[in-house]
């Protein structure tokens, strides 16, 4: 999907904290039931509201939020297994992004995309973003599978992922343009056996957590230093046999 960077947008854009009042939007959607679709789209707004909640499998549901701020989306996903949630937030500042997947989550995917945008040479960066997945499959049984994918790149942004089960993967990239004070965190706690975690941060001021209880389960943080600001931070913790970890810093 593709998008045009009107001249309307583009103003909109660049006012963006600068005390402009917009008007608030909200949409919500609720669905019950197995294969159902569906799709939130906001733009050119302050303090919009996205919210899905659905019941049942095979859903999709896909939120997509552009030259905003002061904005939330929430996806819920309820009771089910085979559902693909997305939510995209782009040119945004001050926003949150949550995907929920919960109760015996089985073969779930859910994927968080924050950034900004690049005009010519020019960055216009987002700033203050927090993205936060949850998938809840059983501890030691089955249920599990899930992928969980969040990436960033702006200003002062939060990642976290926490999943249970088994075979579950929860992957996090960050590219942290962290001028001033701005901080860049991701944090992925895993409970149960045979999980993978990622972690890849680019930039300066950065710092990533892992936590994973079980056997079997595996963490790889790879962060790389840009811009000559340094402060590169992880920290691994694993409980449990058969468990591997791996930090490298550039």
């Amino acid at each position: 999907m593709s998008f045009t960077l009107s001249k309307t947008a583009l103003g909109i854009a660049l006012a963006l904290g600068s005390g402009v009042a917009f008007a608030a939007n909200n949409a919500t959607i609720e669905q019950h039931g197995n294969w159902n679709d569906s799709s939130v789209e906001q733009g050119d707004s302050q303090n919009a509201t996205a919210t899905v909640e659905s019941w049942g499998d095979a859903n999709v549901n896909h939120v997509l939020q552009t030259f905003v701020s002061n904005t939330t989306a929430t996806i819920d996903t309820n009771m089910g297994s085979y559902n693909r949630n997305r939510i995209t937030q782009y040119l945004v500042d001050d926003s949150s992004a949550t995907i929920n997947q919960s109760f015996m989550a089985k073969d779930n995917e859910a994927t968080i995309d924050q950034h900004g945008v690049m005009l010519g040479f020019f960055p216009i960066v987002s700033r203050n973003l927090t993205a936060t997945i949850s998938q809840s499959g059983a501890y030691w049984g089955r249920w599990g599978n899930n992928d969980a994918d969040i990436t960033q790149t702006g200003n002062n942004a939060d990642a976290s992922i926490s999943q249970t089960g088994s075979l579950n993967k929860a992957d996090i990239t960050q590219t942290a343009l962290n001028f001033g004070s701005g901080m860049t965190k991701a944090e992925i706690t895993q409970v149960g056996l045979n999980n993978d975690a990622t972690v890849n941060q680019f930039g300066g001021r950065v710092s990533a957590t892992v936590k994973q209880y079980g056997t079997g389960n595996s963490a790889d943080v790879t962060q790389t230093n840009l811009f000559g600001l340094n402060q590169l931070n992880a920290t691994v913790k694993q409980y449990g046999n058969y468990n591997t970890a791996t930090i490298k810093q550039y």
